[in-house]
């Protein structure tokens, strides 16, 4: 709900960094708007059978250029 524009950027990490996929990632948020990321995740059958790790985190920088 900002009066400025913001660039998105989604980072992921650690084990399932290879397994999420991201519908939408570094792009523009014009101001006064929302929009929805779609997150999924994909385990292959030969995946080995363990505990996997991982963080997403989403950056939110106003775009003042």
């Amino acid at each position: 709900d900002g009066n400025t524009a913001s660039y998105i950027m989604v980072w992921k990490f650690g084990d399932v960094s290879d397994l999420i996929k991201v519908d939408k990632n570094y792009f523009t948020l014009a101001p006064h708007t929302a929009e929805k990321l779609e997150f999924s995740l994909y385990v292959p059958n030969s995946a080995a059978y363990r505990y996997y790790k991982g963080r997403v985190i989403i950056f939110r920088i106003p775009k003042l250029w």
